[in-house]
């Protein structure tokens, strides 16, 4: 949704308040900060559960990843979901983004393969992901029949390039066909 980890800890600390305030009343709101039982993780606290809990379920993602086939690869470079990720300059509060795309190949399944923040749409920044991506296919022996790209023309033998074995690689882009 694209909330900051200080809007999730500003919320847990809201909802804490209330639960706070019905059980104790308002003659004593000015003991809720001293309470351990109504407190809540600050934003740098709560950043570490998150990626705590990532580097818990780190081996299942990447289990999923490696068990996931993939026939048809559709890729797009272009979403901009980046626009929520990025920090807050210290010299006068701005917020800076630090990402510009986010780098999507899916299956013919409509599931992930292989994903990446990126600051831009070149492919030198998604080179070793499509190159993971053609070792699982060969391991696998998966066989890749098609790839759909948006922008075919600036991108065909790039693609070309990393998956150059196989036989029936098809671009497509705005509807027309180009082998």
């Amino acid at each position: 949704m694209g909330h900051s980890f200080l809007d999730i800890t500003e919320s847990i600390l809201g909802i804490n308040y209330r639960a706070f305030y019905r059980i104790h009343g308002t003659d004593s709101t000015a003991s809720f900060h001293a309470s351990p039982l109504f407190s809540s993780p600050g934003n740098d606290k709560l950043m570490q559960i998150f990626l705590s809990y990532y580097e818990q379920i780190k081996a299942s993602i990447d289990n999923f990843f490696l068990s996931t086939h993939c026939r048809i690869l559709s890729c797009d470079h272009t979403f901009k979901v980046t626009k929520q990720i990025g920090i807050i300059r210290g010299s006068d509060s701005a917020f800076m983004n630090q990402l510009q795309n986010l780098y999507v190949g899916l299956n013919e399944n409509g599931e992930v393969v292989m994903w990446r923040l990126t600051r831009s749409t070149s492919l030198d920044e998604i080179d070793d992901l499509v190159l993971d991506l053609k070792e699982r296919l060969t391991t696998s022996r998966d066989n890749l029949e098609m790839i759909i790209v948006d922008d075919c023309c600036p991108v065909k033998n790039v693609y070309h390039r990393y998956f150059s074995r196989v036989s029936q690689v098809r671009y497509f882009s705005c509807g027309s066909e180009n082998r």
